[in-house]
């Protein structure tokens, strides 16, 4: 092949990125944005069926872009990454005789293989991600469920026992021990929201935000 690109997909499918490219033109055809419905990576991705073009740049199942770009690309196949996880492409420059189709079911294969790679390693990141999850979860329940009460059981007793302090200091110095139980429970509750959210957005802030609100007043 004189051109090799592998284009990923974005937005469940709605458009298409070539991520990777190597060859003649490679500079011209990376980072291209092709959309889905409307291009020949995109009816590949869809269908899980190679797809054969004897004129790359005059294909009109191409996007415009993309034959603008691969202009001198005349032979190509294009075969599916596995479950959805990309186009893999090759293409000859005009002139070029076709790919004989050992060729083609070689990279075919390939390509099948390759996207059962991909997908056993996006499995195994999702599974790991999960045990981050479930560490996270415990840990806030941990928190939630020894540190902070014990935190407050231990304020409130200290606040029972100020009636019965006579001098001003002794006061004044439990007095100070209650409010630094009470902003590190609003640290710990922060803490535990921080641990228990699954993205990092305005969402998160926002949970940050309620759980500081609420530690501003004793229950």
């Amino acid at each position: 092949a004189d051109l090799v690109h592998l284009a990923l997909p974005e937005d469940d499918g709605q458009r298409l990125t070539i991520a990777y490219a190597e060859g003649c033109g490679a500079e011209a055809a990376l980072g291209l944005v092709l959309p889905g419905g409307q291009s020949l990576s995109g009816r590949v991705l869809g269908s899980g069926r190679q797809a054969v073009s004897p004129d790359f740049a005059a294909d009109d199942r191409v996007a415009p872009a993309a034959r603008a770009a691969m202009s001198h690309i005349g032979p190509a196949v294009l075969f599916p990454l596995g479950n959805g996880r990309g186009v893999l492409m090759m293409g000859r420059k005009h002139g070029s005789p076709a790919f004989p189709e050992a060729e083609a079911a070689f990279t075919n294969a390939f390509a099948a293989q390759a996207g059962i790679a991909l997908e056993l390693a996006a499995s195994r990141a999702e599974a790991e991600r999960l045990s981050v999850y479930e560490d996270r979860d415990r840990i806030a329940r941990d928190l939630h469920d020894l540190v902070i009460q014990r935190l407050y059981a231990t304020g409130m007793s200290l606040e029972g026992t100020m009636p019965l302090i006579s001098r001003p200091e002794v006061s004044s110095r439990v007095s100070n021990a209650v409010d630094a139980m009470d902003e590190t429970i609003k640290e710990i509750r922060a803490a535990i929201f921080a641990l228990q959210a699954r993205d990092t957005g305005p969402r998160h802030d926002m949970r940050a935000e309620i759980g500081r609100a609420s530690c501003r007043e004793r229950v």
